[in-house]
């Protein structure tokens, strides 16, 4: 028999392709930023247009998961 905090865990775990989704995040904005090895900060029509792809992405998750953002806000997971 499963144990509460168990079933907590599962529940308010994200999924494994939106923690991609944010490794993926993360890559393209140091790459943007010039923090990742061999590139430089540089803003040109495709780095906004890259910007705006990852703002849709964040959107995206967003709107999946906002429920549990606002439970985990309100349960001190996370800081507001």
């Amino acid at each position: 028999m499963e144990q509460k905090t168990d079933k907590e865990k599962k529940i308010n775990t994200l999924p494994d392709n939106d923690k991609e989704t944010f490794r993926l995040i993360i890559s393209k904005l140091e790459e943007l930023t010039g923090k990742s090895p061999g590139s430089k900060p540089l803003i040109t029509e495709s780095s906004i247009t890259e910007l705006e792809g990852i703002v849709v992405e964040l959107l995206g998750v967003k709107d999946r998961h906002h429920k549990y953002l606002v439970r985990w806000l309100k349960q001190g997971y996370m800081d507001s």
